[in-house]
């Protein structure tokens, strides 16, 4: 989805969505824009993710990540409720991170219960706008989905990485010494 579907999903103009001191658009805008919708796509589903993970999954460095979830709680980018709580020992100062339930439950809940029916009289714009809202949401889920399994099988790997080290150090442990 390009920065300007993401402005139109949300009412937004491209130059409006992005501001600040080193910001220049003609640099900026559509890298940043690609960003936060990474973001955006990586969290929807509804998962507690910390930075790292979110940038294992978008590619884009942690510091980033975090100035896009403070992106996503302003008014231009949804005004999306981003929580935030501690993971494992609370000394570590590890956060993670999900949109909030409202932003969640809407992009999971059936149509029917997401819009109104569309009456008899309503234009055909109106209607191409609503299916096209409904098919990036679509779109969005199946790329969490891809993204989740991707993140799955990593992990998987690391631990299979893991037990093979062990393994191998004990295979090392249980072979006799050359004697001398």
């Amino acid at each position: 989805m390009s920065t300007d579907d993401y402005a139109h999903l949300h009412g937004t103009h491209q130059a409006d969505l992005f501001a600040g001191a080193a910001y220049v658009p003609e640099l900026d805008r559509e890298r940043l824009g690609k960003q936060v919708r990474r973001v955006y796509d990586c969290m929807i589903g509804g998962a507690w993710r910390t930075l790292g993970e979110i940038s294992r999954i978008t590619g884009d460095p942690e510091g980033s990540v975090g100035s896009q979830l403070r992106n996503l709680r302003m008014e231009r980018f949804g005004r999306h409720t981003v929580d935030r709580r501690r993971r494992g020992d609370p000394a570590a100062g590890l956060f993670e991170y999900r949109l909030g339930a409202q932003a969640v439950e809407a992009f999971k809940a059936p149509r029917s219960s997401r819009s109104e029916a569309p009456t008899a009289d309503a234009s055909a714009l109106e209607l191409g706008r609503k299916f096209e809202k409904d098919l990036e949401l679509a779109i969005a889920l199946v790329e969490d989905l891809a993204l989740r399994s991707a993140d799955l099988r990593l992990l998987g790997q690391a631990h299979l990485f893991g037990a093979r080290r062990e393994l191998e150090s004990l295979l090392s442990a249980l072979q006799p010494s050359p004697k001398c």
